[in-house]
């Protein structure tokens, strides 16, 4: 909501800045020519240099200043994104041995996401646990060796199509961890860590639908000679 109000009232200073402006030089073209002819080149020299300065540092020239992503701040930085976001977080604690921080995000949908730095590398750490329902699990374990085989196979290759890295545990599956990594450099930005975020939301979405209907699948499943059983 912050966001919002202040890309408002960015629009309307902007807005009176440039009307104001052109509004001005015609009055001086007008009244005062004398003073017109400077003020005019003057902004020319203003533009061609706030051109060179966006070319050079890749900010305007009256960018808000953002603080860049350090492995020294990259805790903070992720509480106030998240924070001015309205995404609820908690901090684990204690704070596992191995780890710098670790943080409990909730997603827009629910789903709960693990963010943390550990002390074996310089990676930001994503993952997210797959707890299934008891009666998913009693009907997993009710499949026969055939269809469980099957239904194995279809989730996990829908898991090799999500996009982030993974683990299964079982036999037939009965556990899904969805994990991913990025590097903590002042190319994660706001818009980046987010964008994991939705990344791997999206990614249990798509490990919670595929449970569903591979299980579904595998029910109706029946191998070669259970059919000939059937007849």
């Amino acid at each position: 909501m912050e966001n919002f109000v202040n890309n408002i009232l960015d629009n309307i200073v902007s807005s009176v800045l440039v009307f104001g402006g052109a509004a001005l030089i015609g009055y001086l073209w007008k009244k005062r020519p004398t003073i017109a002819g400077p003020v005019v080149a003057g902004l020319i020299a203003l533009a061609t240099l706030s051109i060179a300065w966006y070319g050079i540092t890749g900010r305007p020239v009256f960018a808000k200043y953002q603080t860049m992503t350090t492995e020294d701040n990259i805790e903070s930085q992720i509480k106030a994104w998240v924070e001015e976001f309205g995404m609820g977080y908690a901090k684990v604690t204690p704070t596992p041995a191995d780890a710098y921080f670790l943080l409990d995000l909730t997603a827009t949908s629910g789903r709960h996401i693990g963010v943390g730095r550990f002390k074996s590398n310089r990676w930001l750490q994503f993952r997210s646990e797959m707890d299934m329902s008891s009666s998913v699990l009693a009907r997993i374990k009710a499949l026969s060796q055939p269809q469980a085989e099957r239904y194995s196979d279809e989730v996990f290759l829908d898991l090799n199509r999500a996009g982030v890295g993974f683990m299964t545990f079982g036999a037939p599956i009965n556990h899904v961890t969805l994990m991913k990594a990025v590097p903590v450099t002042p190319a994660l930005t706001e818009d980046a860590f987010f964008s994991t975020i939705d990344q791997m939301d999206s990614a249990g979405g798509v490990a919670t639908y595929s449970v569903l209907m591979s299980i579904g699948d595998a029910e109706r499943f029946l191998p070669a000679s259970d059919k000939s059983d059937h007849k």
